[in-house]
């Protein structure tokens, strides 16, 4: 079982088990982002990856029709407000990246209910805080993903070793002397702090990060995309899960159908982080 298929079970667990009656409200995909809205107001984001990805597409509105009007003829549906979010989550599977996000990003909206409903010891960063965490320039760091905000709050504090992993085409986006670029996970033991993008979810390598990330001291899933339920994460080693829980739903709706990205939309949410307090004691 994968940690992905282990957070669809998760979440349809919290659903049969807390008779949960949420509905799909709106669902829209960008250049940047696909995202679920529910009836309550939860909203779930996945990274789409079309940033980099070698074709470097791009959805404009029309793609984006098309892709919910297919979605729509699947489910047999007139309106998203029929789509079953038990039965969307699902895409989270598929094979096709449109599918995917909009699956991660339901997965993700009915993640945000549960998380600020149903007893979890939520925290919110602290000016200077990356997920909770206080850094030092003593530190070595691992990124596995292009977060260049915190990249750059990281040379910031001074840190002089900083370990990227990422997709060929984004190396040459990031240019500093800090930074050692690499191809592979061996780095990771070379490293007190792991972070890891949200991503990961969406190209299934997390599985593979987490099994070798065992003697960081903190392995941190940190970005829009890591809005899910963190219990099949902390099982596999993860110490924190770092979301955004968005306050403004339409704004931030009309920034991803119109394929804005996260420096667009972050002003309508609060960055917020959860400890795996089996891994931090």
């Amino acid at each position: 079982m994968t940690i992905l298929s282990d957070l669809i079970n998760k979440i349809l667990e919290y659903w049969n088990n807390y008779h949960l009656d949420l509905k799909i409200d709106k669902i829209g995909i960008g250049s940047h982002f696909a995202t679920t809205i529910l009836n309550n107001g939860s909203v779930g984001l996945c990274h789409t990856l079309y940033n980099i990805i070698k074709t470097k597409k791009r959805l404009n509105k029309l793609d984006t029709k098309a892709i919910l009007r297919e979605l729509l003829n699947s489910f047999r549906a007139d309106h998203v407000h029929e789509l079953d979010p038990c039965k969307f989550i699902l895409y989270a599977r598929s094979e096709d990246i449109n599918l995917k996000a909009l699956g991660i990003s339901c997965i993700n909206a009915i993640s945000n209910y549960i998380i600020f409903n149903l007893n979890y010891d939520v925290k919110f960063d602290k000016m200077d805080e990356i997920a909770g965490l206080t850094l030092n320039n003593k530190l070595k760091v691992g990124v596995i993903g292009a977060i260049k905000p915190i990249i750059r709050q990281f040379e910031k504090i001074g840190i002089k070793t900083i370990y990227l992993k990422e997709d060929d085409l984004f190396k040459k986006q990031i240019d500093s002397e800090n930074i050692k670029l690499v191809e592979d996970l061996n780095f990771i033991n070379q490293v007190d702090y792991l972070f890891i993008t949200g991503s990961s979810l969406v190209n299934e390598s997390i599985d593979e990060i987490l099994e070798n990330s065992q003697n960081c001291t903190e392995v941190i899933l940190i970005g829009p995309t890591a809005g899910c339920i963190p219990d099949p994460l902390f099982d596999k080693g993860l110490t924190r899960i770092a979301g955004m829980n968005i306050i403004d739903t339409e704004r931030t709706y009309e920034i991803i159908i119109n394929n804005g990205g996260t420096q667009a939309f972050k002003k309508y949410g609060r960055k917020y982080y959860i400890i795996n307090k089996n891994k931090n004691v």
